[in-house]
C-alpha cells in the first residue's frame, strides 16, 4: 500500500468488517480476459492462515466453469488464481467541512479489503451444508429457519444441486481511509461537521475514527 497511514493489520478489525459486509467482488480471468462479479460471501478465520472466503453459486454457471477449467494450471496447487475485494462505504466529506473554498478537499471515506488466493470447488456434501449454514447465519442473523443438514429431505437435493467455491486467502491487505491525514483544527472541524449532519453513515464513520484514534 502506497500510503501506510491508511493500512490496518489488526485481524480483529479486519474480521469485523468482513463479518458485517454482505457482499464483495470476485475477479477471475476467463480466456485471457478479466471477469468479475458481485457476490454474497462468508469469511472463515482458520488458525494461523489468512482464512477462507466461501461463496455459493450455480453448478453450471460461468464462475464454476472457469474454476473447473483451471483446477490444474500446472503449478501443483488446487484451484485458480482469484482476487476478492470488499468495500464498506463511509461518509462523503464535502470540501467545506475542512476548507473555506478549496474544492480539492472533497473526500470519500471508506474501508477496503483486498484478498488474493486460490479459488477451488467444494464438492463434499457435508462441507457444502456446513458452509451454507455459515452463509445463512451471516445474512439472516435473526434465525427463524431449520439448520441445513443432509438428513433433512427438504435440503438434501438442494445442497447437492448447489455450487460452492472456496477462496483460500494467501494475501490480504486492509485500507481504512478515514481522517488519518487531518490534525488539529482541521480534524476538529471535520468531526464536528459530521456530528452536526448526523446521518447513520456519519455516526458509523465517527465511531471508526474514534476507534482508530
Amino acid at each position: 500500500m502506497r500510503r501506510k497511514i491508511y493500512q490496518v493489520t489488526d485481524k480483529a478489525l479486519i474480521k469485523e468488517v468482513l463479518d458485517s459486509t454482505l457482499w464483495g467482488t470476485l475477479a477471475l480471468v476467463d480466456g485471457g480476459r478479466p471477469y468479475q462479479t458481485p457476490l454474497n460471501f462468508a469469511y472463515i478465520q482458520s488458525g494461523r492462515s489468512r482464512g477462507e472466503v466461501m461463496f455459493h453459486c450455480s453448478l453450471k454457471g460461468r464462475r464454476m466453469g472457469i474454476v473447473r477449467a483451471g483446477q490444474d494450471d500446472g503449478d501443483g496447487s488446487p484451484g485458480v488464481h482469484a482476487h476478492f475485494s470488499v468495500v464498506e462505504e463511509l461518509s462523503l466529506i464535502p470540501s467545506h467541512f475542512t476548507s473555506e473554498d478549496y474544492a480539492c478537499n472533497l473526500n470519500q471515506y471508506y474501508i477496503s479489503l483486498f484478498m488474493e488466493g486460490r479459488l477451488s470447488e467444494v464438492t463434499d456434501p457435508e462441507e457444502k451444508a456446513a458452509n451454507l449454514n455459515i452463509l445463512v447465519r451471516k445474512h439472516q442473523p435473526e434465525g427463524r429457519y431449520r439448520e441445513i443438514t443432509l438428513d433433512d429431505p427438504d435440503y438434501r437435493k438442494k445442497v447437492r444441486g448447489t455450487g460452492m467455491l472456496r477462496l483460500q486467502v494467501e494475501k490480504l491487505s486492509a485500507k481504512f481511509h478515514l481522517s488519518q491525514e487531518l490534525k488539529g483544527a482541521a480534524l476538529k472541524n471535520m468531526t464536528e461537521a459530521l456530528r452536526k449532519r448526523g446521518s447513520p453513515l456519519d455516526k458509523r464513520t465517527l465511531a471508526w475514527i474514534e476507534r482508530l484514534g
